[in-house]
Parts: C-alpha cells; structure tokens; sequence
C-alpha cells in the first residue's frame, strides 16, 4: 500500500535516513543542510508512468512548500499562426477588459479595369461596399451588440514577416464604416442570405462609398494590374485595420469573435453599376482575404481596478490564488523553495511526481478555463526550457472540469532539481493555444481557504 509521510514510517521504512533530515521534512523541509546525496543511478530515474498497482509498497511526500504568483505573460507571435484570427472585445467581472484587433493585407484576384462603356466615371454607380468576415461558431463571451471600425493602413505589410500580438501598424485617420452600421450583434450560427444565396455566419461590415471609389479611381493605374512589384496593389492598399471600440461596455458584455481568415467569404465585396452599358445589370468585384495574405493579431488587457492589478503590485497575493489568461495575458509562475533538501536522503528516487493545482470553475460561466496548460522550466542559465517530461508524452496539463483541477506528471524535471542538474525549480505554467483562443482561470495556492495545490512525491531507496 501507498504510505504518507509520518515519523512512523520513517522509523521502520528508512531507519538509515537522518533523523535530523526526517524533521527537517516534517517542518516543510526548511532545514538548510550541506550534505550531499550519492548519484542516482541513470536507469531508475524519471519513471513517471505508474499505474496504481506500481505504487503500492512506494512512500509518499505530500507536504512540499509551494509558491504561486501572477506575472504578466510575454507577447506571441501572431502571424497566420492559425486561418482563425480573433477580433471583438468582452468585460470580464474578474479579469477586466480584454480586446482583439486584426491587421490584414488585401490582394486582387487579378487585373481590373472599372472604365465604363461611356468612358465617364460618372456612369459608375457604386450600390454597396462589404467588408465580410466569416465566423466560426466558437467564440467566448457574450454575443452582445459590438461597434465596428475599418481603417486604411499607411505601413506595409509582409507575408513573410515575424508579428507579434503587441505589434501595431500606421493607418490613416479615416474610420470606412459606413454611418449608421457600426454596431452589429454577432450571430455565429445563423447562416446569412445575400442575393438569394445561403452563406456562413458572418460579419458583413458595409463600408462606405469613398473607400471604393479609392479603388476605382486607380483603373489604368499599375497598381490594378497585379499585386505585387514595386505598383503592385499590396504596395498601394496597404491592407485594413479592424477593431471594435466598445468604451460603454459593462462587465459581462462583448465577446472574442473568430474569423475564419481563410474562408471563402473572407473578402471585400464592391457592388457597382455602369449605367451607360446596355441593361445597367449589377457588377460584382471581390478583393481577397486569405490565402497569400499577410495578417496578424494585436491584444490589449486592462487590469486596472482589478484583483488581478493588485496582485502584480504585490506579488505574495498570488499564494492564496493566481490567474492565467490566454491572448499574452497572464502565466503563473510557482516555485518549490524546500525541494533540494530531499538531496540529504541517499540513495533516493522519485518513482512519480504529480503537481495538480485547483482552479474555479462553474459551467454556466461564459468565462471558461483553458482546455490545457503547459509548464517551462528555467535552465541553468535562466532561459526558459520546455520540462524532460514533455517529450516523455505523459505531462499531461489537461483541465479536468469534473475535478476542477489540472494535474502535471512532471518526475524527470523533480528528479534532476533534487540531483542538482537543475538548479532553478520555478516552473512557468502558460495557455496551451495562447494565441489563437480566449480563455482564462483562476487558479488556487497554498493559501486558498478551499482546495490547494499539492506536489505528491513517490519514492524509493535503493
């Protein structure tokens, strides 16, 4: 059977241990000691994949001294690292304002020539300007009404270029959205009927009319005769910046949106009409989104009056519990500070070590936690490193939402810690899918009134 950490079990399982090192242990391993343990034999360390059955007859250590706080989460690179995109803004109660804006190149299909049968531009009539982002049905928040704007970009952009979400690029002053349709209520399920055809869910943005005769004003010009070179059309229209502006939103209101930037229906729609042609029938131009299109995503939060800005002014909050949020918001970050005085116990092996931390959870929340977190570790020379285990495949970091707790197998990384090959034993934990997916959670520590984290320790001498 499995036995948990008493002065009994040590007396008559590991009566060649210190008996100093076993009240160091049983005070939460404060004791600072200068012993050294013999090396671990190669073969017996890291075994993290037990069954129950293996840790029968094993001796357990549950009583590690851990350390949480929340850190502000470095930016992600955002450039066509998905076809999704997101866009939209929402309020959370707990973690304030969170906003997603999108930077995109715009391409032709090919060369276009808008010249009307008369030769007169005034025979032009444009009937409608679209912008049209598909939407998938995922998105996170609540679906209420948003106000949109569109503008010009003045600063190129490159598809073969590194972006990163706190990256921003020069537009012009010019809000394109026709007035009278900025605001719109995202519906990401219900299909949408143009010209009697049946499309996906979309944002159908109207523009107004003086970014289209933009366009039309360029026929006969190099730039609608391709889309690149130096007159190329990307070098002209720059792209599009896209972004909500929200200011009056209450907590809860607004949601993420994603936006299929690779769809079909990702595109600019230019409805026009050559009255002086035989019939006056209605012209069609699209200008594409998408494929052979640079894009990247920019996110801004705003902690202020929050729990959370308390907690990055004062750092020890994060013991009672810390917050992790997607779209390079917030990591946490823990520590064990006790656990290199398992190195005075000779002979020792960590057959497992499971780090599983507890995280509210309430399954009508619009708020829901990531599906799975990931851990780095800190080298020697204090660069961030992915832990052993992970390329072990059995780490796991998955949220158990019946439990409400994410659970690590993390033995290789404890087990180098405690041989001294790792000298640090922080760990980073950071959102799996950080940068294309909303999400967030609060995560409990060791002085949660309620759950709390727990590193539980089976070992064996040898």
């Amino acid at each position: 059977m499995v036995h948990s950490l008493t002065s009994t079990t040590f007396a008559t399982a590991n009566i060649h241990i210190r008996r100093a090192f076993w009240l160091s242990v049983l005070c939460f391993f404060t004791l600072t000691t200068s012993c050294k343990k013999d090396k671990f034999k190669e073969n017996n360390v890291g075994k993290g994949l037990l069954s129950e059955n293996d840790l029968l007859g094993l001796s357990l250590i549950d009583t590690v001294s851990i350390t949480s706080k929340t850190i502000l989460a470095d930016s992600l690179r955002t450039d066509e690292v998905s076809e999704n995109m997101l866009l939209g803004s929402y309020v959370d109660p707990i973690f304030g304002k969170t906003q997603a804006e999108i930077y995109t190149q715009v391409r032709i299909s090919g060369a276009v020539n808008f010249t009307p049968i008369s030769t007169n531009f005034t025979d032009i009539i444009v009937d409608s300007f679209y912008l049209q982002l598909p939407l998938i049905s995922t998105f996170y928040g609540d679906l209420t009404p948003q106000t949109f704007e569109v503008y010009r970009l003045t600063e190129n952009l490159f598809i073969d270029s590194i972006y990163y979400s706190n990256q921003t690029k020069t537009t012009g002053a010019t809000n394109f959205v026709a007035s009278g349709f900025e605001t719109i209520t995202p519906n990401t399920t219900a299909s949408v009927v143009i010209d009697g055809e049946t499309k996906v869910p979309m944002l159908r943005i109207r523009l107004d009319e003086t970014l289209a005769w933009e366009i039309i004003n360029e026929t006969g010009n190099p730039s609608l005769a391709s889309n690149d070179g130096e007159s190329g059309f990307v070098k002209w229209f720059k792209g599009l910046y896209i972004k909500v502006n929200n200011p009056s939103q209450a907590s809860g209101d607004g949601a993420i949106l994603a936006v299929n930037m690779q769809g079909a229906e990702s595109k600019l729609v230019l409805n026009y009409r050559d009255v002086s042609d035989v019939g006056n029938e209605k012209k069609m131009f699209n200008l594409n989104l998408g494929a052979q299109v640079a894009y990247f995503n920019h996110f801004s939060h705003d902690y202020t009056s929050t729990s959370i800005d308390n907690q990055l002014n004062n750092p020890a909050l994060g013991n009672t519990e810390f917050y992790i949020q997607t779209m390079a918001g917030l990591n946490g970050e823990i520590d064990f500070p006790f656990l290199k005085n398992l190195s005075v116990i000779e002979n020792l092996i960590i057959n497992k070590a499971e780090l599983v931390f507890p995280f509210d959870f309430d399954g009508s929340s619009p708020y829901g936690p990531p599906t799975s977190l990931f851990l780095l570790a800190f080298s020697n020379e204090g660069e961030k490193i992915f832990l052993p285990d992970q390329f072990l495949g059995s780490i796991d970091g998955t949220a158990n939402t019946t439990a409400k707790t994410y659970t690590f197998n993390i033995t290789t990384f404890i087990n180098r810690v405690i041989e001294g090959k790792l000298e640090n034993s922080k760990l980073l934990i950071s959102p799996v899918g950080g940068s294309v997916s909303a999400s967030r959670v609060v995560v409990k520590g060791k002085q949660s009134s309620a759950a709390k984290p727990i590193l539980k320790l089976y070992y064996s001498t040898y």
